[in-house]
């Protein structure tokens, strides 16, 4: 017959129960306690055990934005638009202060309320009216003069604003809001007497790009909208996604205009042909 073992008193089985406890926090192997004393059991891992044992290492930082070289900002946007003077005659537009990190160029009060105020943008270049010359001398020849923009029978074509710099007042598309309808007796190109609007130009605007990060049907969800609105059946679907015969679209923006995501997923850009 075994012989008994003495009572533990409270206090002492509080302590054990509190070792107890501390030790499964801290992941310690589980010990079993008797009258005799505290004697360690066999080793149980746990999960926050061995995280505890693991050694704590910190992810590598990732590297910021590289810096832009003044000189590499202003050949790049010169690029854009050689024939815009803005950059040469008005100085440090706002937007190259921004792409540099050196802060706004020019205070609060300079630049007007702040509900009238508008982030100047970059020299990019833009979507013309059909028959636009090369974007070098479509800048010298047109004036502005709106003869174009009063001629769209269905109110397409618009003036840029301010924003735009030295190309504020010439005239543009935005397939988002209005699409251009091709008309076929052209009489935009027919009220341009300057020459910007030439009949021997090509009269595709653009190209469509389709951003596939923000459309629905690279996303999994079934949408065949663009194909179905394209008037000069540019866009196909392969394997459920839309994509762009480039040598067919003619940039007319119905794409675009139509485009049911939430953050529109076509892009209108100026074909390469008028800007290099």
């Amino acid at each position: 017959m075994a012989p008994e073992l003495p009572a533990v008193p409270r206090a002492e089985r509080r302590r054990r129960s509190a070792t107890a406890r501390r030790d499964r926090r801290c992941g310690r192997p589980a010990r079993r306690a008797d009258a005799r004393g505290i004697v360690s059991d066999a080793p149980k891992t746990t999960r926050r055990g061995l995280l505890a044992m693991w050694p704590r290492t910190r992810a590598p930082s990732r590297p910021g934005p590289p810096e832009l070289p003044e000189q590499e900002v202003r050949a790049a946007l010169a690029a854009l638009a050689p024939g815009a003077p803005s950059i040469a005659e008005k100085g440090r537009p706002a937007h190259l202060d921004r792409l540099l990190g050196r802060g706004s160029a020019a205070p609060d009060d300079a630049r007007g309320p702040r509900s009238q105020r508008g982030r100047a943008l970059p020299v990019l270049p833009v979507v013309r009216p059909p028959g636009a010359v090369h974007e070098r001398l479509f800048v010298e020849r047109c004036d502005g003069c709106g003869a174009c923009v009063e001629a769209c029978p269905h109110g397409v074509i618009v003036p840029l604003d301010a924003r735009h710099g030295a190309v504020a007042g010439t005239p543009t598309i935005v397939g988002r809001d209005a699409p251009c309808r091709m008309c076929p007796d052209m009489p935009c190109l027919d009220a341009c007497d300057r020459g910007a609007l030439s009949e021997h130009a090509s009269t595709r605007i653009g190209v469509a790009e389709i951003r596939q990060y923000d459309c629905l049907s690279w996303s999994g969800t079934i949408c065949s909208t663009c194909v179905e609105r394209c008037p000069v059946e540019a866009i196909e679907t392969r394997d459920g996604r839309p994509r762009v015969a480039q040598e067919v679209c003619t940039g007319c923006g119905e794409c675009q205009h139509r485009c049911p995501a939430p953050r529109n997923a076509i892009l209108i850009v100026a074909r390469p042909e008028r800007v290099t």
